[in-house]
């Protein structure tokens, strides 16, 4: 089986593709930047292999779930969630985002996370593997369709809080807005402190005042080149934001 069996946090553990597409540092950090708090319903689109609802299984959330649209993912991320006594708390579902109001009512859920796919179609070299290729370019939904689906499952004030690239952020902002969903919080995310950012964490609320806080940076190392307090914490299983 073309499958590993990995740690994750303390008693979690997750199935991976030992050849397809695995999780990395950004949905590590999405789910530290999420903030769920006590009674939400939580969403998170393009789960994957459900890393990110499984990084927030202790949180005060009443309720998570995970839309994927690729079956096999789909299927791997229920059998983690099953393999961790997760069941009750995780809904795992195969769906097309596109397609949102077919797999879940409008503003169903007060927090929507995604880790979407970065690239646009044509920007860049495929790998020649569908399912690393559909996770990482815009080749089966774009970023308008991810906000917009983000926006039907939000009610008035809920929160959707996405990982994407530094060059995307002017489509982000756009995207965003034309859904009713003002960037309200932005972070960047940097190897060291005179470094470019490499990624960034935005946090937008459906029929929020205009008005963006932009956060100090999350740094990966320290001076010494060693691995930051902040993300040995975030590892840990720190919220950042809430």
């Amino acid at each position: 089986m073309d499958e590993t069996l990995e740690p994750l946090r303390g008693d979690l553990r997750i199935y991976q593709k030992r050849q397809g597409f695995r999780f990395g540092l950004d949905a590590v950090l999405l789910a530290a930047h999420a903030g769920p708090r006590p009674g939400e319903a939580v969403c998170d689109l393009c789960t994957g292999s459900g890393v990110v609802p499984l990084l927030l299984a202790d949180s005060p959330a009443d309720s998570l779930c995970g839309l994927e649209l690729q079956q096999d993912y789909a299927d791997m991320a229920a059998r983690s969630v099953a393999l961790c006594g997760l069941s009750g708390r995780i809904d795992i579902r195969q769906g097309d985002l596109r397609h949102i109001g077919a797999h879940y009512p409008a503003g169903a859920f007060r927090l929507v996370t995604v880790n979407p796919p970065y690239r646009r179609a044509g920007a860049g070299l495929l790998s020649g593997r569908t399912d690393v290729d559909v996770a990482r370019a815009e080749l089966t939904c774009t970023l308008e369709q991810v906000c917009a689906a983000a926006a039907h499952l939000l009610p008035e004030g809920g929160r959707l809080v996405l990982v994407h690239r530094p060059e995307r952020l002017a489509d982000l902002f756009s995207a965003l807005r034309a859904e009713g969903l003002e960037p309200k919080r932005l972070r960047f995310v940097q190897k060291t402190a005179g470094a470019a950012p490499s990624l960034l964490l935005l946090q937008a609320r459906r029929g929020g005042a205009a008005g963006l806080s932009v956060c100090a940076p999350l740094l990966l190392e320290d001076a010494d080149g060693r691995q930051s307090d902040e993300l040995r914490r975030i590892y840990k299983g720190e919220q950042v934001w809430n």
